[in-house]
């Protein structure tokens, strides 16, 4: 089950299992092999939170996406310990939350997001692939790009905070993740707060309303 899960990438999965093994007393009998997987089992832990880091640093939110949900989906306390431990040796909100502030008459909503420029170029995933794009419109269904590949010309219409502008502003940042909060994306809504706060020295409104939002 542990080899299985680390060839299908899923930490969460594969580290829980070894905790298990230890709390049965496996690691205790020296059984063949199990040092050396569970070696191996934090090593692809502390690579994927090392890839999440340096994605997050160069404004590749879709990356560290996929790298955050290698470690939390599902998650163990190995994976969450390894990533809280991440964020704070890097000053960064916290990215293993499970809710952000509930919104009451006491505390402010999710204001709606402002929008990209038109004509933008962003990546975005196509075929389980990041593609460079440019965005055509945006609406409230999303945001529509034109995109130039191997099936030619294709219009398609996708969530905003799934796009990725090439040298993303804080600003850009900020509306990305209040777009994704909105709809209760929250694990995409830190990684924009992160990469937001990465990108500059000075308070961003609309970044701080994200961060107090998300708690």
């Amino acid at each position: 089950m542990i080899r299985s899960a680390l060839a299908e990438s899923r930490l969460g999965a594969a580290s829980a299992a070894m905790a298990r093994l230890d709390k049965d007393g496996a690691r205790s009998h020296s059984l063949p092999g199990l040092e050396e997987l569970a070696g191996r089992v934090q090593r692809r832990i502390d690579s994927a939170c090392t890839s999440l880091a340096s994605h997050l640093q160069a404004g590749q939110v879709l990356a560290a996406r996929e790298c955050l949900q290698e470690l939390l989906e599902p998650p163990s306390a190995a994976t969450v310990a390894a990533l809280d431990l991440m964020s704070r040796k890097h000053d960064w909100p916290l990215l293993t939350g499970a809710q952000a502030r509930t919104t009451t008459d006491q505390e402010q909503a999710v204001p709606s997001w402002e929008g990209l420029a038109r004509g933008r170029v962003v990546r975005s995933l196509r075929h389980g692939e990041v593609a460079r794009s440019r965005i055509l419109a945006v609406s409230v269904d999303g945001i529509t790009l034109r995109v130039v590949d191997k099936d030619g010309v294709t219009f398609p219409t996708v969530q905003p905070w799934t796009v990725e502008p090439e040298s993303v502003t804080a600003a850009e940042a900020a509306e990305l993740g209040l777009s994704a909060l909105a709809e209760g994306e929250l694990a995409y809504a830190r990684l924009w707060l992160v990469c937001g706060q990465l990108r500059t020295r000075q308070p961003v409104a609309r970044l701080e309303t994200l961060r107090e939002l998300l708690g």
